[in-house]
C-alpha cells in the first residue's frame, strides 16, 4: 500500500519583507539573495514548529474519493456481469449438447454398420452351419465311422446310486487370538 501524501502546515511561509529592496532601487535582487531569504525563512518557520505545542500541529491525511458512479451505470455494469455470465454458461452448454450429439451419432453410425456386417455375413453363416451338419451326418453313417444304430440290446440303462449319508465335520477349534500390538 503506498504511503499517503501528508500536509503539514506548521506557519504559512511568505515572503520576508524585510528582505525587500528599497522602493526607490531599481535594481533587481539577485539569485543568491532571494535563494539565502528564502532559505531563512524556512528555517525560521521550522523553528517557531518546533516551539509550537503538539497540539497546534495540524496534520491533513489526503484520502483519495471513489467517484461517484451515478446509479444507473452501476446497473448497467451488473447486468453486463450477469449476461456475460449467462452467455459463458448458455456457450458451455451448447459445447456439451455438440460434443453428446457428435459421440451418439458416431457410436449410432458404428453399431448400424456392426448389424449391417451381421445381416451381410448372416446366409453365408447358415450354410456354413448347414455343410457342417451334414458332413456330420454323412460320417455317422459311414460303416468305417465305429458308430452304431441304438437298438434296444445296446442301450445301457443306470441305476441311480443311492443317497450317501452327510458327513460330519468335527468341530473346528477356534483360531487362536492374534496379539495386536496395544498402539501404534
Amino acid at each position: 500500500m503506498a504511503a499517503r501524501p501528508a500536509i503539514i502546515e506548521p506557519d504559512r511561509i511568505g515572503y520576508d519583507e524585510s528582505s525587500a529592496q528599497p522602493a526607490g532601487s531599481s535594481r533587481a535582487p539577485s539569485n543568491v539573495s532571494v535563494a539565502q531569504s528564502f532559505g531563512t525563512q524556512v528555517r525560521n518557520a521550522q523553528m517557531r514548529a518546533q516551539n509550537r505545542p503538539a497540539s497546534l500541529h495540524r496534520v491533513h491525511t489526503l484520502r483519495p474519493r471513489p467517484p461517484q458512479i451515478p446509479l444507473w451505470l452501476r446497473q448497467l455494469v451488473l447486468l453486463q456481469r450477469g449476461s456475460s455470465i449467462a452467455a459463458l454458461t448458455m456457450g458451455g452448454l451448447a459445447l456439451l449438447a455438440y460434443s453428446w450429439s457428435v459421440h451418439s451419432q458416431r457410436a449410432w453410425t458404428q453399431a448400424y454398420t456392426q448389424l449391417s456386417d451381421l445381416r451381410r455375413d448372416e446366409p453365408q453363416l447358415m450354410r456354413t452351419n448347414e455343410v457342417l451338419k451334414e458332413h456330420l451326418a454323412q460320417q455317422a453313417e459311414a460303416k468305417s465311422s465305429g458308430l452304431i444304430e441304438p437298438t434296444a440290446a445296446n442301450i445301457l440303462y443306470l441305476e441311480p446310486e443311492a443317497l450317501r449319508p452327510d458327513r460330519v465335520l468335527p468341530p473346528a477349534e477356534p483360531p487362536a487370538p492374534l496379539e495386536a500390538p496395544l498402539g501404534y
